[in-house]
C-alpha cells in the first residue's frame, strides 16, 4: 500500500512538474498563480499596500514578523526591496521586522553564507545591510530594527528551532507582537507558533514527547567564521490538521485578527500571542494540529 501511494506521488510530481523539494499543493499554487495574472492584470502600488495595513493595524514601533507568497506578487509595480523598505517605513525606528530564514540542511548552516530558503523575500531581507540573522541551523530568523538583537541572540543556544530561546517563542510571548501573512490565504496553513507548542508541550503529553525524538549534529558556522557542532531534536513528522490549524484563526478575537485584499494578494495580520494562546487552548482541550504515527487517545492523557 505504501509503494502504490509513493508511486502515485511521483506520478503526480511528474505530471504537474514539481521542482525539486517543492511539495504537491506548492506546485499547484505556482500554475495557479500563471492563470492569476490574466485575471488580474491591474498594477498594485506602494500606496496601496501601506494604506491597508494601517488600516489593519500596523502602527509606527510594531514588532512585525512577515511571511510571504513571493510568486503572488505578479502585478506589484514594485520590487522585494521596495516592498521590506515600505514595511521598515511603516514601523519606524522603533520598531522591529523579522521574517523567517532558513536553510535547505539542517545539519549545516554558515549563517553568513547560506541563502534563505523561505521565500524570495526572505532572502532579499537576509542581504539587506543592518539585518541580523539567527546562529540556529533549525528555522533561522532575519530581523532589523530595535528589538532585532534581543530576539535572536539566544538562538544560537537553542536545541530545537522553536524551543524557549528561539525567536519564534520570544517573539510569540510580546504584547503587540504582529505576524503579517502575505498571499498565504485568509487562513493559511504554514503556522510557525504550532512547533513552539510542540516544544512546550513536550513534558506533558506523550503526543509531544514521542514526536520529538529524532536527535542530529548540526555543524554551524556564526558571523565571526567560528566552526561549532551542536545536538538538536527535530520532530519525526506526520500531516496538519488543516481543520484545527483553521479553527486558530478562527477563535482570535476579531479585534486581534485582520484580513484583507489587494487585487489578488491575500493580507493576513494577527496577533502573535492571542493565535499562540488558542492553540495552548485547542491542545489542552486533546485537539493536535499534527498527525504523527502512532496517535491514539491517550497521547493527550498528560504524563505523571
Amino acid at each position: 500500500m505504501y509503494s502504490l501511494k509513493k508511486n502515485f506521488r511521483k506520478l503526480v510530481r511528474t505530471a504537474i512538474k514539481c521542482k525539486e523539494n517543492e511539495r504537491i499543493a506548492d506546485a499547484i499554487d505556482r500554475h495557479k498563480t500563471k492563470i492569476l495574472r490574466f485575471i488580474y492584470p491591474g498594477k498594485i502600488k506602494d500606496e496601496d499596500i501601506k494604506k491597508e495595513l494601517l488600516k489593519m493595524g500596523i502602527k509606527n514601533g510594531d514588532i512585525i514578523m512577515v511571511h510571504s507568497s513571493w510568486r503572488k506578487f505578479f502585478n506589484y509595480e514594485g520590487n522585494p526591496k521596495s516592498l521590506i523598505k515600505l514595511l521598515i517605513e511603516i514601523i519606524g525606528t522603533e520598531g522591529t521586522l523579522l521574517m523567517p530564514c532558513f536553510g535547505t540542511d539542517k545539519r549545516y548552516f554558515d549563517v553568513n553564507k547560506t541563502p534563505s530558503y523561505a521565500g524570495v523575500l526572505s532572502e532579499e531581507f537576509r542581504k539587506m545591510p543592518g539585518v541580523l540573522r539567527s546562529e540556529c541551523s533549525h528555522f533561522s530568523v532575519c530581523g532589523y530594527g530595535k528589538q532585532a538583537k534581543k530576539l535572536l541572540e539566544k538562538h544560537a543556544l537553542s536545541c530545537f528551532g522553536f524551543d524557549y530561546n528561539s525567536p519564534y517563542y520570544i517573539f510569540s510571548q510580546m504584547e503587540g507582537a504582529k505576524i503579517i501573512k502575505f498571499g498565504m490565504g485568509k487562513y493559511p496553513i504554514k503556522l510557525t507558533l504550532i512547533h513552539c507548542i510542540e516544544y512546550v508541550y513536550k513534558d506533558k503529553f506523550p503526543y509531544f514527547r514521542d514526536y520529538l525524538t529524532l536527535n542530529y549534529e548540526a555543524t554551524v558556522i556564526d558571523n565571526e567564521g567560528n566552526k561549532t557542532k551542536r545536538q538538536m531534536i527535530e520532530g519525526i513528522g506526520g500531516k496538519l490538521y488543516h481543520k484545527n490549524i483553521k479553527k486558530v484563526y478562527k477563535n482570535i478575537p476579531s479585534n486581534l485578527f485582520h484580513y484583507s485584499r489587494i487585487s489578488n494578494i491575500d493580507i493576513c495580520v494577527f496577533d502573535a500571542k492571542a493565535g499562540y494562546n488558542e492553540i495552548v487552548k485547542l491542545v489542552e482541550s486533546g485537539k493536535s494540529m499534527l498527525k504523527p504515527p502512532k496517535v491514539t487517545k491517550e497521547s493527550f492523557i498528560p504524563l505523571k
